[in-house]
């Protein structure tokens, strides 16, 4: 049985989808692997990409990160946001930390629905993205620049202030 669904883009089918998302994906790759080390091998990790570390990789790749994302693409509408929505099952006047925000889609999507959202991020260049193409619903998002693994910072957002 051959199921064809016409998507915004004007790809057909899931297969179509697919493709988009995996073109997105290679382009962000190639980006990141036309920056090889001297002994022109893949780069894995940020030192050998010339970066003194992983959040220094994320600020320089912000601009070209939130040019992809941007509002969603066919790789949060197919695979990231029904999984999502399902997991959290995100109610009007509840209060979510979305950690690793990047340049906020999922928080305006969370707010579009009533929801309170805290969006962190250890890139401040990603959170400035966020906070560029939060328009809409500013009063129910509230963006911090924290790493995820800093538990005093994240202790300060408030404990138990979460319900997702």
């Amino acid at each position: 049985m051959n199921i064809r669904v016409k998507t915004k883009s004007g790809l057909n089918g899931i297969q179509g989808r697919l493709q988009k998302i995996y073109l997105t994906f290679s382009a962000f790759a190639n980006a990141i692997n036309a920056q090889k080390n001297d002994h022109n091998e893949t780069p894995t990790l940020p030192q050998e990409l010339g970066f003194k570390n992983l959040k220094d990789a994320w600020n320089a790749n912000a601009a070209y990160w939130d040019q992809r994302m941007g509002e969603g693409n066919d790789f949060v509408e197919v695979l990231i946001w029904p999984p999502t929505l399902k997991f959290l099952m995100p109610k009007a006047g509840q209060h979510i930390l979305d950690i690793a925000c990047g340049n906020g889609l999922s928080c305006r999507r969370l707010a579009s629905l009533g929801v309170q959202v805290t969006g962190i991020d250890f890139s401040e260049e990603m959170i400035a993205y966020a906070r560029a193409r939060t328009k809409e619903k500013q009063k129910l998002i509230e963006y911090h620049v924290l790493d995820a693994t800093d538990q005093k910072g994240l202790l300060k957002l408030g404990k138990g202030t979460f319900d997702g």
